[in-house]
């Protein structure tokens, strides 16, 4: 199991309802980055125009990783959970090397999301099954918000995982030291809660936003994922209202 987290309560019930019969209209794009790298603003600025295009659909996240902090930068959204991750595609075979921008595809095709071209083809050729999340809303009397979700998963699928991940809309930063430095950069989706689960498994999960966040609005993502192979196979989100 791997967390990262951050705000508004958002406590993570069972999780998502597989939808039978229902047209393939999923697209996972992981996006591995990090504020000081050579091509991260023009992958932002490609990020971008594809969310403009792509309103439904596109179930995106920016995973903000820290393997070049070495040379003394720090990107503030970095985690090492991040990071374990995008070496598990490359442990497995599914990507020759961890690089940033690096775009990944419902866990199978991986380039960089500096090439614009390439990225707008990738999310479009491949849809996956949807996993419709159903969701209860409650405010507690600090403000403070509690998010559960449910959800059920065929026992017939093969070995796999649950991802859930709480990301807020979009993060504006002006990186201090780096090749970016005193740039205005755009982060979109941008993890800040992150669990793995069995799919079986029914504890609740809780996610806090600073209480400075709880007016934006996030997303709540989720997607099952093969442990053999990588390959996503159904996803979900829904966008988290102030």
């Amino acid at each position: 199991m791997a967390e990262k987290c951050y705000g508004m309560r958002v406590l993570l019930m069972a999780m998502l309802c597989w939808l039978p019969g229902v047209r393939a209209q999923q697209t996972v794009l992981e996006l591995y980055t990090y504020d000081g790298c050579h091509n991260c603003a023009q992958a932002s600025a490609n990020i971008d125009s594809l969310l403009r295009m792509r309103t439904e659909g596109l179930v995106m996240l920016s995973f903000h990783v820290d393997f070049d902090e070495h040379d003394g930068f720090t990107d503030s959204l970095s985690s090492p959970y991040f990071m374990a991750r995008q070496q598990q595609y490359m442990q497995a075979g599914i990507s020759e090397a961890i690089y940033t921008p690096q775009a990944i595809v419902n866990g199978r095709s991986v380039f960089s999301a500096s090439n614009k071209a390439r990225l707008f083809r990738e999310t479009t050729r491949d849809t996956l099954p949807t996993l419709r999340m159903d969701t209860l809303i409650k405010r507690s009397t600090s403000g403070l918000q509690e998010l559960q979700v449910r959800c059920t998963v065929p026992q017939s699928l093969p070995s796999s995982v649950l991802i859930i991940a709480l990301c807020t809309d979009v993060d504006e930063l002006r990186p201090q030291q780096g090749e970016n430095k005193n740039q205005l950069l755009k982060s979109y989706r941008t993890v800040r809660g992150f669990v793995t689960l069995d799919p079986s498994e029914s504890k609740g999960r809780v996610f806090t936003i600073p209480k400075e966040r709880a007016g934006e609005k996030h997303w709540l993502v989720a997607f099952l994922q093969r442990v053999d192979n990588g390959a996503i196979m159904a996803a979900g989100q829904m966008a988290v209202a102030p």
